[in-house]
């Protein structure tokens, strides 16, 4: 074709290219934030420790990119000897929330770091633990000989770690010229409920000199206030999913566990039936759950009329492939976790060392697809039947209904969640 032939239309590209840095004014900034409670001591039952540690960040021109955001601080031993810490440094935060400046909560994880260590033994393979020793990752599911031991005979341990809580791993870009000033609020663990090995009961664990940092990317002021024009006539958008947590006693051998939550669109059930003697036991494992006595009979989830999986699960194989499933790891070569045939299928949780006790978790998906397409409980809860060779008087099932939020923001003074 001649050149002269080529008119201007057939010269238009494919696609338009825009530069990555576009709307933003600077490059981002490392901001140090410091609890509201001052230069406290941090813990559980330590003297004059406080119990909740609360930050409150706020930026007139800066987006917060969560997942590059930390928190760090110095882990120690405030009384007592020596303890073993339970899984990695999320371990230390029973519950975390977000809470906007008129008090909206935005999310609300209880039992947090039971949580954690449920998704690190099914999604952490032992070369991905081993390159998070910045936050204790390197410690979950490890043999006690092995395990870093925190102890008054030496330095506390410096820590850096993400965000813990799903919220931050989905809500990745927080427009804070738009949210306004939002609190964190980590609500620390019981001192052996953190620790799973303590040289006695007088244990006792210290934390100090916290401080979160956060990546704030500075936002040209044209941009700015589009957003917040944008937000004021129609609503900026957060979908993330969060977490309803109930404990419920789970004492027979065939037992029907009805949990009364009215939600738009639930997703996934996770069950950790667990021994409540082991709540507060200075040395046994919090985290960890009691596979049944004499082995699974049945375990399924119904909502409705519906039941999830349409087949219940009658074997540790079948149990364990939807959890795979749950965390997209079936059928992914390259995957790995922490959970073995023995310790998945162990009869009883006798062991406190971390990497023999054991690692029995079940979960069902109930979502039909993607995004807002979980089951509505509003009209029909759900409940999850399971059934097991004998019955153990003193077993609890911690309960996670993970579910789709959907929060609408204005303005800080109008922020909108539907659950």
């Amino acid at each position: 074709m001649l050149i002269e032939k080529v008119n201007q239309f057939m010269l238009l590209p494919d696609s338009i290219v825009q530069a990555d840095d576009l709307n933003v004014q600077s490059a981002t900034l490392y901001q140090q934030f410091y609890p509201d409670e001052g230069s406290a001591l941090f813990g559980s039952q330590a003297v004059s420790a406080k119990q909740e540690m609360t930050f409150t960040l706020g930026s007139n021109n800066c987006s917060m990119l969560t997942d590059r955001s930390y928190l760090s601080f110095n882990l120690g031993v405030a009384a007592g000897t020596t303890g073993i810490l339970a899984g990695d440094a999320s371990a230390l935060f029973e519950r975390v929330r977000v809470v906007s400046s008129r008090g909206i909560v935005l999310i609300d994880q209880q039992q947090q770091n039971v949580l954690e260590w449920v998704k690190g033994i099914n999604v952490l393979d032992d070369a991905q633990k081993a390159c998070r020793w910045e936050s204790l990752g390197d410690q979950i599911n490890i043999s006690d000989a092995n395990s870093l031991v925190i102890d008054t005979a030496t330095a506390a341990v410096k820590v850096c770690m993400p965000l813990p809580g799903s919220f931050f791993t989905q809500v990745r870009n927080l427009c804070l010229p738009v949210t306004g000033q939002i609190r964190i609020i980590f609500t620390m663990a019981q001192d052996f409920q953190a620790f799973s090995l303590c040289g006695s009961t007088a244990f006792r664990y210290r934390v100090d000199s916290p401080s979160l940092t956060a990546c704030l990317q500075p936002l040209t002021p044209d941009f700015q206030a589009r957003m917040v024009a944008l937000a004021r006539s129609g609503g900026l958008l957060l979908n993330y999913s969060s977490e309803y947590f109930t404990r419920q006693p789970i004492t027979a051998t065939s037992n029907t566990v009805t949990v009364q939550r009215a939600l738009k669109s639930a997703r996934i059930v996770t069950v950790l039936p667990r021994l409540s003697s082991e709540d507060n036991t200075y040395n046994l494992s919090y985290l960890k759950g009691q596979s049944p006595a004499s082995g699974l009979v049945s375990f399924s989830c119904r909502a409705g009329s519906s039941i999830y999986p349409s087949t219940a699960l009658t074997t540790p194989e079948e149990v364990y492939v939807h959890l795979k499933q749950i965390y997209g790891l079936y059928g992914d070569l390259d995957a790995g976790n922490q959970i073995t045939r023995a310790g998945f299928t162990a009869a009883a949780n006798t062991s406190v060392n971390q990497k023999q006790g054991s690692k029995w978790n079940m979960g069902v998906n109930l979502a039909k697809g993607g995004i807002n397409t979980g089951h509505n409980t509003v009209d029909s809860p759900i409940q999850i039947m399971y059934q097991v060779g004998a019955s153990t008087a003193t077993l609890d099932a911690f309960i996670w209904i993970t579910y789709d939020s959907i929060v609408i923001v204005k303005s800080p003074d109008q922020i909108f969640v539907d659950m």
